[in-house]
């Protein structure tokens, strides 16, 4: 069975002016989308292959509105992604 697995022991994002419920609201089922996401990039990993990040440093997030957990869990998304491989296509359906 060729099967991929992505491991990341921690991220680490800075936010300034947004409320600590609209972050974990945000980061609350961010893996199944990870997941989805990943599935629909054919080069991110090849079968069998492992991908291990010991700690992904996002860095400073910015959201045009601080109260929107999803557009801010969109931009997390993204930016994950973008670390993982900077070559990814990234649609803007997210």
């Amino acid at each position: 069975m060729n099967s991929q697995k992505i491991k990341i022991d921690r991220i680490s994002i800075q936010s300034q002016g947004i409320a600590p419920p609209v972050v974990q609201a945000a980061v609350r089922g961010l893996g199944q989308e990870l997941l989805a996401g990943l599935a629909q990039q054919r080069d991110a990993l090849k079968p069998g292959q492992n991908l291990q990040v010991d700690a992904l440093n996002l860095g400073t997030i910015r959201v045009t509105n601080g109260r929107d957990a999803k557009q801010l869990r969109s931009e997390i998304y993204r930016a994950i992604l973008r670390a993982i491989d900077p070559n990814l296509k990234l649609s803007d359906r997210r």
